[in-house]
């Protein structure tokens, strides 16, 4: 998190407040910016050995509850920034269905020349002050509300970055989003005071806004591939299609276990990891789900979150819960690891399993999609399932959402884990069929119900 103040002087429409006709005056106050980059929280993670201490802001509850929507994590989240993931989230959609929305054509949501961004709240106040000369007026003036107004922009930025990582957590099918997220305020004070007297009262409006496009802070919320409303339609196209393909070869019938193979073996043979460094790495779409949805390689290959971004689209698409884990990674005891992403979905059993489908697809050196060592070995593992002996899958994969950002100011999260891993590791021998869809006539066959019945009219014959 980073918050700069620019010398911008904003100003910002008033009302002069007239009480008995006292003179007014306005004081402009200058604009402030903050931005965070998600993809650089999720990878500023600790070095496994090192200690993990949670910042004493973080207020982390030990509970079991299922957990699958990021924002759901985080139990003190303002309403107005939760209104705001919901808007977000709805526009998202619409762009996902053809339709048009901010987040595809900013010239919806214009704020002003070269600035387009959504609205999220505007805060007002007031405080009575006194003055002794009108060389310290319009200071005293300001200083009356500056607390207050301090406090509702420190509000904001204390829990804007887990609203941005929760909004790429939790869509990833917004495959032409950036993960870099921009926002500001603005913000005048109005006065009026009586000479008389030396008292006054300050009045301040502060209006938060989450930027989309910022021309003058050369910013775009949209993807470098994905810069005009046309390219993102072509990129839905591409993008139903490309889902539409892999689901048609996906098991209709049978469990979760054989599904989940299904999507990790395409995506493991259709795409070669991305092993270019993150500099070179352009276009930045090796993050994203797209990447690995349309089938990758070499230099437009996936990275690993580009590979479990696409398994948890595919996951949504067939009503399998997933959620994204980030954290720290080595596949041995004595790898120094790396900051990683991977996967934990829920099983018909009602237990969660987390799934590596990067290291399913291990670099070769080659460049072909498949190169003969894709493999299975981090599929569907528990907690203290050994990847070596003595070294279980808990020491391999260490999950710090955290590690990059904290809550900023006096504000502190609430904050929950992901879902707690079971200890073992799923068979394809105790596979349990999904729970019968409740809209098939079908699915239940029999009933307590129906069998109590029966009883009855046998005992009444």
């Amino acid at each position: 998190m980073k918050k700069i103040t620019f010398p911008i002087a904003c100003f910002i429409a008033s009302c002069a407040i007239a009480q008995d006709n006292l003179p007014t005056g306005y004081i402009p106050m200058p604009s402030q910016h903050g931005s965070c980059d998600v993809k650089e929280l999720l990878q500023n993670h600790h070095p496994v050995g090192e200690a993990h201490p949670r910042r004493r802001s973080h207020k982390l509850l030990g509970t079991e509850k299922e957990y699958i929507l990021w924002i759901d994590r985080l139990t003190n989240m303002p309403e107005y920034l939760r209104e705001l993931y919901d808007q977000i989230g709805a526009d998202i959609q619409k762009v996902l269905s053809g339709a048009s929305s901010p987040l595809s054509d900013p010239e919806l949501r214009k704020v002003s020349e070269g600035t387009y961004a959504y609205t999220v709240k505007t805060f007002t106040g007031s405080a009575p002050f006194t003055y002794t000369s009108s060389s310290d007026l319009q200071q005293n003036a300001a200083n009356a509300v500056m607390s207050q107004a301090t406090a509702h922009w420190d509000q904001y930025v204390s829990f804007v970055p887990y609203l941005c990582v929760s909004i790429n957590m939790d869509h990833p099918e917004a495959f032409w989003l950036n993960t870099k997220y921009s926002y500001f305020y603005t913000f005048g004070i109005t006065y009026s005071y009586d000479e008389s007297t030396r008292r006054g009262t300050s009045q301040y409006e502060i209006t938060v806004y989450f930027s989309i496009k910022d021309n003058n802070q050369n910013y775009d919320l949209r993807r470098n591939e994905f810069q005009s409303p046309a390219h993102i339609q072509q990129g839905v196209s591409q993008y139903h299609t490309a889902v539409r393909n892999i689901l048609s070869g996906c098991p209709d019938t049978g469990s979760r276990y054989d599904k989940l193979l299904y999507l990790n073996d395409w995506l493991t043979s259709h795409n070669s990891y991305n092993s270019q460094s993150d500099e070179s790495l352009r276009p930045d779409i090796a993050w994203s789900p797209f990447s690995a949805l349309t089938g990758s390689v070499a230099g437009s290959g996936p990275v690993c979150e580009g590979y479990s971004r696409a398994f948890k689209v595919l996951c949504d698409q067939i009503n399998i819960p997933c959620t994204l884990v980030s954290g720290w990674a080595r596949n041995n005891q004595t790898d120094s690891g790396e900051a990683h992403m991977w996967n934990q979905v829920k099983m018909a059993d009602g237990q969660w399993y987390a799934i590596d489908v990067t290291w399913n697809d291990p670099v070769t050196g080659g460049t072909a999609a498949q190169s003969g060592a894709e493999t299975h070995q981090w599929f569907l593992l528990g907690s203290e399932t050994d990847i070596q002996p003595g070294f279980p899958f808990s020491a391999s994969h260490i999950e710090d959402p955290f590690g990059g950002f904290s809550s900023q100011g006096s504000y502190s999260w609430n904050a929950q884990p992901a879902p707690t891993l079971s200890t073992s590791r799923y068979e394809a021998g105790s596979d349990i069929p999904d729970d019968p869809d409740p809209e098939d006539p079908h699915a239940d066959l029999i009933t307590v119900e129906d069998i109590t019945n029966l009883i009855d009219k046998y005992l009444a014959q």
